[in-house]
């Protein structure tokens, strides 16, 4: 009992907290993101587009930016996200404010949760609240929390996209629909699952998210014809590409391998390098889950085929630090459950330890960086530590994967040493 309490408390202090810290923050339209960073996400990805469908403004388009004092053009996620969040541009901001803060507090404790199930772990209150708190001390969990992002949503439906792959395929789908609308989550995903052989899973997905990337188009379609959407698609995509905080050579966020790329070359990378880099990786990934047999290695979540398929994801393409959420089951999984089993004894406390990395690397903070004057060498060691863990968890997770698929021992032991009975 006294530990339950503990563990609800620090739960509840470190939430209050992060509140404290999103109000003192909190992002107004016309201030700089960077600066006022409460919500920031939110009001961009969120609110302002969804302002702007109600009135037949396309958030692709420049109009957008000028009508809404905002600083940053729309990135490409998916248009069913403006319209998923239309009921928001019929309260205030405030309320607004207030309901999706408490809605994110809600999505750590179910991403704690959903962790636990696909590791096959009792989903106790200490368990829960105790993940859920880490979370939140964490890098990406509290960048999630301050800004607003939806890489919560999204990881979720990843989660569960593999999770139920196999035995609930329709479900599956639906929750890999829910990827596609941040498309550098949705697309590599449909791919990589496609190689794991979740083809009803995958079909589910692609056909749901299709109708809703076409639907959520048509009425600017309609009022402004197909040619003026795309050119707006291919503006509001070189924008943000643009932008100091995306761009590969100068990005203190990004983890994904093209930024790593982008700081050890002396230029910036052709969109063709970093193209053939996408493709090397999904190209290299796809083919070792490929190869690997269905069983144990392939069926859920907590395995090397999902280790792959987490990092490949996020080493592929554009990726910020709020993005590492999506290590949260690899990490619980080497810890406690099906993947510590799977990865010789050798490599577990180096993976555990590439995994943790980007939890905790706080250096990399555009805060901590500006005020303590971090410049030249050292700020790129540490703004590039992040990727360099996810690209060598990527090589390692490979490596692993093909060294162990054919080795019939192993996957005995993989399936059948379980460090607990499956709780479900």
């Amino acid at each position: 009992m006294a530990l339950r309490l503990f563990v609800v408390t620090a739960f509840v202090a470190i939430v209050l907290l992060s509140g404290w810290r999103v109000v003192r923050t909190l992002h107004r339209p016309g201030d700089v993101p960077e600066y006022q960073q409460g919500l920031s996400d939110f009001h961009h990805i969120f609110v302002f587009p969804a302002m702007a469908a109600r009135e037949g403004v396309n958030p692709y388009h420049a109009e957008f930016m000028e009508r809404y004092a905002v600083n940053r053009q729309y990135p490409l996620y998916s248009p069913a996200m403006f319209w998923l969040a239309y009921p928001l541009a019929l309260i205030s901001l405030d309320a607004a404010d207030v309901l999706y803060f408490s809605v994110t507090v809600l999505l750590v404790v179910a991403l704690a949760a959903s962790a636990l199930f696909a590791c096959r772990m009792p989903r106790t209150v200490v368990n829960v609240f105790g993940l859920a708190t880490l979370i939140l001390l964490s890098r990406p969990g509290h960048v999630n929390l301050l800004a607003g992002q939806p890489t919560l949503l999204i990881v979720l439906g990843a989660v569960w996209a593999l999770e139920l792959a196999r035995r609930r395929p329709n479900w599956a789908g639906v929750a890999l629909a829910v990827t596609t609308l941040k498309p550098t989550f949705g697309v590599p995903l449909i791919w990589l699952m496609f190689c794991r052989r979740d083809f009803h899973a995958v079909a589910v997905g692609v056909v749901i998210s299709a109708a809703t990337v076409v639907a959520g188009l048509a009425p600017f379609v309609a009022s402004d014809g197909l040619g003026s959407v795309l050119t707006s698609l291919r503006e509001s995509q070189s924008q943000h590409e643009a932008d100091p905080t995306v761009a590969a050579e100068t990005t203190w966020t990004r983890l994904d391998a093209q930024a790593l790329l982008g700081k050890l070359l002396p230029t910036a990378p052709s969109g063709a390098m970093n193209l053939g880099l996408t493709a090397a990786i999904l190209l290299a990934a796809g083919w070792v889950v490929w190869r690997t047999p269905r069983g144990p290695l392939t069926d859920g979540a907590d395995n090397l085929s999902g280790l792959v398929i987490f990092t490949a994801t996020l080493a592929c393409i554009y990726h910020g630090t709020y993005d590492a959420l999506l290590l949260i089951v690899p990490w619980v999984g080497v810890a406690v459950g099906r993947l510590h089993y799977q990865l010789p004894a050798k490599v577990q406390i180096i993976v555990m330890v590439l995994l943790t990395i980007p939890a905790v690397n706080y250096l990399s903070a555009r805060t901590l960086l500006s005020r303590l004057a971090i410049e030249g060498p050292l700020w790129t060691g540490l703004t590039a530590l992040n990727s360099i863990s996810i690209v060598a968890l990527f090589v390692l997770a490979c490596y692993c994967l093909e060294a162990i698929s054919y080795r019939p021992e192993a996957l005995s032991l993989s399936s059948g040493r379980q460090p607990l009975a499956d709780s479900r």
